[in-house]
């Protein structure tokens, strides 16, 4: 034990054991400890519980708000992997020259030109959404 108390680490350590022992056993061996550890306890939960129905209330609005913003964004990520997949094989049939040179640069052009429009959405669709939400956010706030 010496040796522990030496190092001022250890010091604070065996301090902070002491002050726990001690207020254990006043509050779990005498009555007036155990009403006052009931009291605490009440009052703790109900800050707890007010807590946790104010982070509950602010969880729900968030994912409300971002939830049709991230499926929109999901689905249209979706479409772009096709188109890019589509414009990659249309490439690749190009480059093996399995179709006419031109049908294939036209083809692979289109592709091109859809996955650009649809990237093009995507950007304005996100953005009038993220000033949407921040619309949302400041009502919110003022309110």
């Amino acid at each position: 034990f010496l040796t522990l108390v030496a190092n001022p680490i250890g010091l604070v350590i065996a301090a902070l054991v002491i002050a726990f022992t001690t207020l254990s056993q006043f509050f779990t061996r005498t009555a007036e400890g155990e009403e006052e550890l009931a009291v605490a306890t009440a009052e703790l939960n109900v800050y707890w519980e007010t807590f946790l129905d104010i982070v509950s209330a602010v969880g729900k609005y968030l994912f409300n708000s971002f939830a049709p913003t991230v499926e929109y964004a999901s689905s249209s990520i979706k479409v772009m992997a096709e188109e890019l997949k589509l414009a990659t094989l249309q490439y690749k049939k190009w480059l093996a020259g399995i179709t006419g040179r031109s049908g294939a640069e036209k083809s692979f052009q289109n592709q091109i030109n859809r996955t650009q429009a649809a990237i093009a959405l995507l950007k304005w669709d996100l953005s009038d959404a993220i000033i949407a939400v921040k619309k949302a956010n400041k009502e919110l706030s003022d309110s």
